[in-house]
């Protein structure tokens, strides 16, 4: 288990937050909701976080051809909560989640090698791919009606999901769907280039400026090789679906845990600098005590992330339940901090010209995202047999 970041970690991490700073600061993730963007992220960015090995920490060097000029000291969990993080700080609008923490991860655990050849183009910034496997308004994995329908050589896709995060920018989507027609239905996970006939987008533009996508499967025509691994998927295919969800929420808490770490810390300079009274509203005990419960529940968050990570890295039994520990924990941190945000910054906390704000709606969905609090909480209780 550690709790302390290795001088690699330190570095990488000082080059991903300079390289954020510099080309996706908060203003950015403004201008890109005031323009209403029609991509909704910076594609350049997302190649300039390619060239600095972000986008193949989660693949194996095999896959992407050792292209991204990721040092061989990092790739894991604890890689990518760095950067999460780091995103959080900044409102960055990228596609790590639906592209790196899902889509690639399940294509390195189900896919062929004909299938796991597009994590090249991935893994440069080239190739935006996305998973498509919500279907109702919560987080609920399990529910899945899509139907892949098994006729001779070829499959018929049909059905509908929802939220589909950066799905109206993919190239390809990553679709979960009961496959009809072999001795014994099961799920499956499909590979469908997005521009294929029958399928429909519909972009939704969510509270927080980002965007998600509904997408409309209509007797889509696939090839039996569309099928992750092999048209007959065995029960594992639910499996690793659940597994790479829990990753991807793990990776989800990060970001939260830099959502509040940055609301802290500009709290906390805000309170040395706004006066009340003739003195610096630092000075007040009451805020002090508000502030030091923050920083206390900062910390114990961290070392919760920085534990589920390693949990992951080192291939530890109860990694699961690390990670639903970890979603389910920011999911409060970052209830605490954007309520202490508000309130300890006054009526401009909650004014669109304020940068708190922006944070505030950034951690709502976040907690939403993956599963909230309550979905986790439950996940990690029935894990301890509770």
């Amino acid at each position: 288990m550690a709790l302390v970041l290795t001088e690699t970690q330190t570095e990488f991490r000082r080059s991903v937050r300079a390289l954020l700073h510099a080309n996706s600061p908060v203003s950015e993730h403004r201008r890109l909701r005031n323009e209403a963007d029609p991509d909704g992220l910076s594609r350049k960015l997302w190649r300039q976080m390619a060239t600095l090995g972000c986008l193949g920490l989660d693949t194996d060097p095999d896959d992407t051809g050792d292209s991204t000029g990721t040092e061989s000291e990092l790739g894991g969990m604890a890689e990518l909560g760095l950067v999460l993080e780091q995103c959080g700080r900044q409102l960055a609008a990228t596609p790590m989640i639906s592209c790196i923490l899902l889509s690639s991860r399940l294509l390195t655990e189900l896919g062929t090698k004909r299938q796991r050849a597009l994590l090249t183009e991935v893994a440069t910034g080239d190739l935006l791919i996305a998973t498509a496997y919500q279907e109702g308004s919560r987080h609920n994995p399990e529910h899945v009606d899509t139907v892949a329908q098994l006729l001779g050589d070829q499959l018929s896709l049909s059905g509908e999901k929802r939220f589909v995060i950066d799905g109206h920018i993919a190239d390809w989507l990553l679709v979960s769907a009961n496959i009809e027609g072999l001795s014994e239905p099961s799920l499956g996970i499909l590979l469908v280039k997005a521009d294929s006939p029958g399928v429909d987008l519909t972009r939704t533009t969510l509270i927080d400026g980002r965007n998600s996508a509904t997408v409309r499967l209509n007797d889509v025509k696939l090839p039996r090789n569309a099928v992750l691994g092999d048209v007959s998927p065995p029960p594992h295919h639910a499996t690793v679906l659940e597994e790479v969800l829990a990753r991807a929420a793990l990776a989800q808490a990060a970001e939260m845990m830099g959502i509040a770490a940055e609301l802290f810390e500009r709290t906390q300079e805000h309170l040395r600098t706004r006066e009340q009274f003739g003195q610096k509203l630092a000075s007040f005990q009451a805020l002090k005590h508000r502030m030091a419960h923050w920083y206390i529940e900062l910390e114990l968050s961290r070392s919760v992330l920085m534990d589920a990570n390693s949990g992951v890295d080192e291939g530890r039994d109860d990694w699961m339940s690390l990670a639903h520990h970890g979603k389910a924990r920011l999911g409060r941190l970052c209830s605490l901090a954007t309520a202490e945000a508000v309130q300890l910054h006054g009526g401009i906390g909650v004014t669109d010209e304020s940068d708190i704000g922006l944070f505030l709606k950034r951690a709502k969905v976040a907690e939403l995202t993956l599963g909230d609090s309550s979905f986790h909480t439950d996940a990690y209780a029935r894990r301890l047999g509770i």
